[in-house]
């Protein structure tokens, strides 16, 4: 899936990424930033959607699923600064972007994937700090784990309890929550000796993903 790009227009296009949009959204921290600059995106998308890489859209994936917006991706990571020795676990991490950005911050990180062909081209491209599981979205990691810091990355309605277990004390989970079918907004979940808030923190909107939805009633 590798992109057939010109060295001098992929290090162009990739700044303009940088300046022109996680900057002016106030992502600033040096050690993301880097870890955005090294990771070509248009890699981790099929052949059409390579000369879309960086523009502020959900881009179709498998299965009625979306690649996250690169810009809402940077926001969401940014809410926290994650240190090296963080545990990090990734729900619906698709071809392996976002878990490649994160691998330049910290030491391990864990990825969760249910769709097949996305968990094979997440396999073969992962890294010695990386550990891939084929799986339900909403049963989050098999083990009995705890994490710092979990990206569910896609839109939710709800987040099941199984996942919210899987966080640590002080560990914080971002993602996109939706109101309605247009809008939402990127938040941060933080969990404090079991008590988890919730803060809203900017304006964003992604499909949501299957088993993260609110049952739907009908009325005659």
């Amino acid at each position: 899936m590798k992109a057939n790009i010109v060295r001098n227009d992929l290090d162009e296009t990739i700044q303009n990424f940088i300046q022109r949009q996680l900057r002016p959204n106030k992502v600033l921290n040096s050690a993301l930033l880097n870890a955005f600059a090294t990771v070509n995106r248009a890699d981790f998308l099929p052949v059409k959607y390579q000369s879309l890489a960086y523009i502020d859209a959900n881009l179709p994936a498998e299965q009625s699923r979306f690649f996250l917006s690169p810009l809402i991706l940077a926001r969401l990571i940014n809410l926290v600064e994650i240190k090296p020795t963080d545990r990090c676990l990734i729900i619906g991490g698709l071809t392996g972007y976002s878990a490649a950005v994160l691998s330049s911050l910290s030491t391990t990180v864990c990825v969760v994937e249910q769709e097949s062909a996305c968990y094979k081209i997440l396999s073969n491209n992962a890294t010695a700090n990386q550990s891939i599981h084929q799986g339900r979205l909403e049963d989050g990691w098999p083990e009995s784990t705890l994490f710092d810091w979990i990206l569910i990355e896609g839109g939710v309605e709800i987040i099941p309890q199984k996942i919210v277990d899987q966080l640590s004390d002080g560990g914080s989970l971002v993602t996109v929550y939706n109101k309605n079918y247009l809008m939402g907004s990127g938040c941060i979940w933080q969990k404090n000796i079991d008590i988890v808030t919730l803060n809203k923190i900017f304006d964003a909107y992604a499909p949501a993903l299957t088993g993260f939805t609110l049952e739907k009633t009908f009325f005659l």
